[in-house]
């Protein structure tokens, strides 16, 4: 007999953070060892090569489970550039007029399970593999929820790879407050070469203008699907000064704009822009992070972004004096005190007083990323770490909320 995988997550993209299990099991007579190989491809046509490869003792069922998860995010990188290394919250392909990604943030594995007896491997009885990427899932949600709904796949789904809350009555994500100066992308998968559904052909942009006009660019995206893996990862920069960039014409009359992946029919669910400008006094602050999904989320700070600097280093003595020379002198400036191995960290509070509740909700998700970026002004996009332990969220009226959260830049000042 040969050994099965009677389990698996199975051909469809899942976050890496969650059990993925594939169980395998021999009708005959129980191994003294399972055997598993593990494969990781960057081709939907081809298994790979082996990275790792484990032995498993048989439980009392007969059957030996292995969870693929923690080595799959261990090949697994943040989608932080898209093709051509360019930063992937201000790119935009004046061509394509989407990016495809540039790291290995959706990857193909493979289990390969044999068994071993008496000093004898036989490998690769049997094989199942699965797509993964950067995100995860919380326990609550039981094992193996349903991603297939972050797929462009039809009028149910939710097609953006986002944790913002979905608006049913409008069917929009919406991605409030974003002006002129800000930067932002949004994110999907295209399932045609993933799983076994069928994705969009175009992706409709409606422009809503002032006086009720309305302008529809339809962008072709037929052939977008690809048997690279990671090139089914596209990116679409949402940005308002971008919208010239798409051929919308009189851009200073729109007020808000909206993606949605279609066919002949709805293939998703709407993402919206709101625009929303800037407070002209100072400079707002972006935050982006990597979200549950694999995709980036943004808010926008207007308040003030008070900056601190801290340092720390090693005080030490030392002696002071010309000791090798021909006379023994003191300098008139010389120091008895010396700091070794210097560095600073600069820290910003950042605080927002009309945060909806979608915005608020979306700051769990912001506490919970291993990344995270933040823009000054408009300035280039720095990775930065969340120093609060907890969040600060009081009403400050009628459906809006008052935030504070501290960041710290993720790279020393050097002195």
């Amino acid at each position: 007999m040969a050994v099965s995988i009677t389990a698996s997550p199975g051909l469809t993209p899942y976050p890496a953070g969650q059990f993925l299990v594939f169980t395998l099991y021999e009708s005959g007579t129980t191994p003294d060892k399972y055997v598993v190989e593990v494969m990781s491809s960057t081709s939907t046509t081809s298994q790979g090569s082996v990275f790792a490869k484990f032995y498993l003792d048989p439980n009392d069922e007969d059957r030996a489970h292995f969870d693929i998860s923690s080595l799959a995010k261990s090949k697994l990188q943040f989608p932080k550039t898209v093709e051509g290394g360019n930063v992937i919250h201000s790119h935009f392909d004046a061509t394509k007029k989407y990016s495809v990604i540039d790291q290995r943030c959706v990857l193909k594995m493979t289990v390969r399970a044999g068994q071993y007896n008496n000093g004898t491997e036989s490998l690769n009885e049997d094989s199942e593999s699965t797509y993964v990427l950067n995100g995860v899932e919380q326990l609550s949600k039981g094992y193996l929820p349903d991603f297939e709904a972050y797929l462009p796949a039809g009028v149910q789904y939710y097609a953006w790879l986002t944790d913002r809350l979905l608006d049913a009555p409008s069917g929009f994500n919406p991605v409030n407050r974003l002006s002129f100066d800000d930067e932002a992308t949004a994110c999907m998968l295209l399932p045609d070469n993933l799983t076994s559904r069928t994705g969009p052909t175009i992706m409709r942009l409606v422009a809503y203008k002032t006086g009720y006009a309305t302008q529809t660019i339809d962008i072709d995206i037929s052939t977008a699907a690809s048997t690279t893996v990671k090139d089914n990862f596209l990116v679409w920069n949402i940005s308002p000064s971008r919208l010239d960039d798409y051929g919308v014409t009189n851009v200073d009359t729109v007020y808000s704009y909206a993606f949605a992946p279609r066919d002949t029919g709805n293939r998703g669910q709407s993402i919206k822009v709101n625009i929303y400008e800037r407070p002209c006094k100072h400079d707002a602050t972006q935050l982006a992070w990597v979200n549950s999904r694999g995709g980036w989320d943004y808010l926008r700070f207007d308040s003030r972004t008070p900056k601190n600097i801290s340092v720390t280093g090693k005080q030490y003595r030392k002696t002071v004096g010309s000791w090798g020379g021909a006379s023994f002198d003191i300098e008139d400036n010389g120091r008895e005190y010396d700091i070794f191995a210097k560095t600073g960290k600069e820290s910003y509070i950042l605080r927002e007083l009309f945060f909806r509740a979608e915005d608020r909700e979306l700051l769990r998700y912001l506490m919970q990323s291993p990344f995270v970026e933040i823009r000054l002004g408009t300035g280039d996009w720095q990775p930065c770490v969340v120093k609060s332990n907890s969040i600060s969220i009081q009403p400050s009226g009628s459906q809006f909320y008052d935030v504070s959260v501290e960041v710290e830049i993720a790279n020393d000042i050097r002195c």
